[in-house]
């Protein structure tokens, strides 16, 4: 169900797609928003990002799975050999055992569908002291158990936040710096661990997807690149 408020920055009326999202890129003044319960507060002006050739835009829909879904916010995030987006969207249909809200990834012609994996704090604590522990200095080819699936450590980045736009489920500034951790089951699924050096964690597990698989609608045209 979305929400309706007013950017206290411009006055415009914002409105979130989703009720988990906390933070809002003002599309009429690029002020960045943190929201609690709708109460908005201004952190400033979100630098405008780069143009790139993306085919997705925030407002562009889509159908996976026969759940159709419209993209609500993007993180552009960059690292030392080169830079990716990722996709905030919100489900329209809702049913139990089905995450209400997803990201798009697309890096290097591949294309990925996550879901955030919400952790308690005795399994946060777990994941961490595993991280410190077999994997206090990584290398490709290290496993590690989530949700009972053995995934292998596949690739290492130390990335930087280059901007955001529209809405998102946490806080992401320009110039937010954590470390990425990506990895693959034998079955085919991946899964992602960020890291910020204050034990900010976030974990999300998913599958590969064609890009015809998400179907698409109201992407961006070739003179808007």
């Amino acid at each position: 169900m979305s929400k309706t408020s007013t950017c206290p920055q411009c006055g415009a009326e914002v409105k979130f797609l989703s009720t988990l999202s906390l933070w809002l890129v003002c599309p009429y003044c690029d002020s960045t928003l943190v929201r609690t319960d709708l109460d908005l507060k201004s952190l400033g002006k979100m630098s405008d990002l780069r143009p790139d050739i993306s085919p997705l835009q925030v407002g562009a829909t889509g159908t996976y799975k026969n759940r159709p879904f419209a993209v609500a916010g993007r993180v552009r995030n960059c690292w030392s050999d080169g830079e990716w987006n990722e996709w905030f969207i919100v489900f329209s249909k809702f049913s139990q055992g089905n995450p209400s809200t997803g990201w798009i990834a697309e890096a290097q012609g591949e294309w990925m569908l996550s879901y955030a994996v919400e952790l308690k704090d005795e399994q946060r604590s777990t994941l961490l002291s595993s991280l410190r522990g077999s994997l206090n200095k990584p290398s490709p080819g290290q496993s590690l158990t989530l949700q009972s699936t053995v995934f292998t450590l596949t690739d290492i980045r130390e990335i930087v936040c280059e901007g955001s736009e529209g809405e998102l489920p946490f806080s992401c500034p320009r110039g937010r710096r954590s470390t990425v951790l990506d990895f693959r089951s034998q079955e085919g699924r991946f899964a992602s661990i960020d890291l910020t050096a204050d034990e900010e964690l976030l974990l999300h597990t998913g599958e590969y997807a064609d890009f015809a698989a998400f179907n698409f609608k109201n992407l961006r045209t070739l003179h808007d690149w």
